[in-house]
C-alpha cells in the first residue's frame, strides 16, 4: 500500500470535513486561518495510526518531540494528535469565540512546543550541523534553515494560540 497517498486521503477527507463545517458556520469567522496548519498536521500524521497496527516492518512514529515504537502505542500517539488537531480544526472553523476556544489554544500551543523544541535545541547546540534539504539540488544550511523551519512549522501555532486564549475569554455572542 501506498502509505503517503493514504495519508493524503485522510488530510483529503479531513479538509473537505472541516470546509463543510466552516461553510456551514454563520458570520464572519476569523479564526479559520488556524485550521490551515492543523489540517496540514493531519496529513502528516494520516498514516501512521493505521500503518502501525498493519505493517510489521513499520519503523515507529516521530513528529516533534512526540515518539513512539513500532505497533500499539503509535496508533495511540499519532491517533491522538490527528484527533485532537482535527477537533480543534473543526472548532475554529465554526466558533471565533467562546471557552471552546480553548481546545485549540491548547493543541496550537502543544504542537508549536512539540515542533519547535527540537529546532531550539538544534539552534542552541549546533546550529551549523542543522540542514533543510529540498531536492537533491538546493540545501539550506544552519541558522538559516532553523529560521525558516520556525516560520514554516511553529509560527503558526503560536499565533494561532494565541488567538484562540485571546479569543476564548469573549463570550460567544458577544464581540
Amino acid at each position: 500500500m501506498n502509505w503517503a497517498v493514504f495519508a493524503i486521503g485522510i488530510g483529503l477527507v479531513c479538509t473537505l470535513l472541516v470546509a463543510a463545517v466552516a461553510k456551514r458556520s454563520v458570520g464572519r469567522r476569523a479564526g479559520r486561518w488556524l485550521a490551515a496548519p492543523l489540517l496540514v498536521v493531519i496529513a502528516l500524521n494520516g498514516a501512521a495510526p493505521v500503518r502501525a497496527l498493519v505493517d510489521p516492518d513499520y519503523i515507529g512514529y516521530s513528529f516533534g518531540l512526540l515518539s513512539a515504537h513500532r505497533g500499539l502505542p503509535v496508533t495511540l500517539l499519532a491517533g491522538g494528535t490527528l484527533i485532537a488537531a482535527l477537533v480543534a480544526a473543526l472548532i475554529v472553523a465554526s466558533r471565533d469565540s467562546g471557552r471552546i476556544l480553548l481546545i485549540p489554544a491548547v493543541v496550537s500551543g502543544a504542537l508549536a512546543i512539540s515542533l519547535g523544541t527540537p529546532l531550539l535545541m538544534a539552534a542552541a547546540t549546533d546550529p551549523a550541523s542543522f540542514k533543510l534539504q529540498l531536492g537533491e539540488y538546493l540545501t539550506i544550511p544552519g541558522l538559516i534553515a532553523v529560521v525558516l523551519m520556525s516560520i514554516v512549522l511553529v509560527l503558526p501555532f503560536v499565533i494561532g494560540s494565541i488567538w484562540a486564549l485571546r479569543n476564548s475569554s469573549h463570550s460567544a455572542g458577544v464581540r
